[in-house]
């Protein structure tokens, strides 16, 4: 997975606690044979300087700016993925507006009747969104979310039986939603921000109707694993 070059760091976190234990073990058989107990100040300063430098990238205790020109200083490639790198590293960046995201997929599921709510819907373009709406969403007790995206897809199969879809996507999803669908209509409201990945960027929620396919083809035909 490392030598491939398309993985994702968290993808290998399995493997890190064998590696952790192993560079111990042989560090400490090193130290203890060959009597370099000067060698661990060292490298404990040298592990918790990395700590230290990681801290502003990764956790959201500054503000956008001060991260975004912290990352510029060290040199960090924000791309996590490949083509998608926003100013702040990718790991904070797609975590921004999560809360905002999902009080615009709540206002719209608000706007539906009862009768429709009953027949709706609601997904999400990938894993991180749909996760979003149902951590977020729970105080307003939203349907299960659908998603094409990795383990969702799979989770989804039970989630698409409706004939109303209520997305959040990139207001550029317009064409192919509907190629989908008779009715597709755009619920006011826009989330924008200039920390985010473009593709976190400039979401709005989609109410469609009238599907020209059963949704759990639409499912299938979308899934994607990556």
């Amino acid at each position: 997975m490392m030598l491939s070059g398309t993985s994702r760091p968290d993808r290998l976190a399995f493997a890190y606690p064998a590696a952790f234990i192993g560079g111990a073990l042989f560090f400490e058989t090193n130290i203890l044979n060959f009597n370099l107990h000067w060698l661990k100040i060292p490298l404990v300063v040298f592990l918790f300087s990395g700590l230290l430098l990681s801290f502003p990238i990764l956790l959201p205790h500054f503000s956008y700016n001060f991260s975004q020109n912290y990352t510029e200083w060290l040199g960090i490639n924000t791309e996590l993925e490949k083509g998608k790198k926003p100013p702040l590293h990718q790991i904070l960046a797609d975590r921004i507006g999560w809360e905002e995201k999902v009080e615009l997929v709540v206002n719209a599921y608000n706007s539906l009747s009862d009768e429709d709510k009953k027949h709706t819907i609601i997904a999400a373009s990938n894993y991180g969104q749909a996760g979003a709406i149902e951590l977020f969403g729970k105080p307003y007790n939203l349907p299960p979310v659908a998603c094409a995206h990795n383990n969702y897809y799979l989770w989804s199969k039970e989630r698409v039986n409706g004939n109303i879809l209520l997305q959040l996507d990139n207001d550029d999803s317009f064409e192919g939603l509907s190629r989908l669908f008779e009715e597709v209509k755009i619920y006011p409201g826009i989330f924008k921000n200039d920390f985010v990945s473009d593709h976190e960027n400039n979401l709005v929620v989609f109410i469609c109707r009238y599907p020209k396919i059963p949704p759990k083809k639409m499912l299938e035909q979308s899934k994607n694993f990556h």
